[in-house]
């Protein structure tokens, strides 16, 4: 991998991580969200309006993504659907509101985290159906560390490697042309001999 490009995604990825972390904290205490709104449909005889949501949010933990259907149903026929255009929306939610309880754990992958899940509730005047992935926020937070984790290591690798005499690129023994590497060019800056002790 190209010598610049490396620390660079290692820095995106540090900021990455400390974004999630950030995430991962404000989910215990409320539930951020993005979600998109359909255009409204009229059901059957005018009787109801429906809408349908996709959105991802992060609540508990976790990255849920979700699909969800809403539906009023007015006492009397609606003559025209309301003023209303398809739009993205984001907010936070306080703790305690409607779909933040715990998901059901049934199997190690859900103690792990990650989920499928169908929820929703009906009254007298409206029905409401949700189901959705979850995804626990630990994964893109390891995931993140991938290239900070290569260039940790690309560094104690030329530290050794200076330290015994090699190349810190491509590991030639410089014995013979300690200033300059004969196989990948690089300059080799070579430490200066310790002083005389006072």
């Amino acid at each position: 991998m190209n010598r610049f490009l490396l620390p660079v995604l290692a820095a995106v990825s540090v900021l990455f991580a400390i974004a999630i972390g950030i995430l991962w904290y404000r989910s215990h205490h409320g539930t951020d969200y993005l979600q998109h709104t359909s255009l409204p449909t009229l059901g059957i005889n005018n009787l109801s309006i429906s809408y349908t949501l996709h959105g991802i949010s992060i609540i508990r933990g976790q990255l849920r993504i979700y699909a969800s259907e809403s539906t009023y149903f007015p006492h009397e026929p609606i003559a025209s659907l309301p003023n209303a255009s398809a739009a993205w929306h984001t907010g936070r939610l306080g703790l305690g509101h409607f779909g933040s309880d715990p998901l059901p754990i049934r199997s190690i992958w859900n103690r792990l985290g990650f989920n499928s899940y169908e929820t929703g509730m009906m009254s007298s005047f409206s029905s409401d159906s949700e189901h959705g992935i979850a995804i626990p926020l630990w994964l893109p937070l390891v995931l993140s560390l991938f290239f900070p984790v290569l260039l940790l290591r690309r560094i104690c690798r030329q530290r050794h490697r200076r330290a015994h005499g090699f190349c810190p690129d491509c590991g030639y023994d410089l014995r013979a042309t300690p200033h300059r590497c004969p196989e990948c060019g690089r300059q080799v800056s070579t430490p200066a001999a310790p002083g005389p002790l006072p």
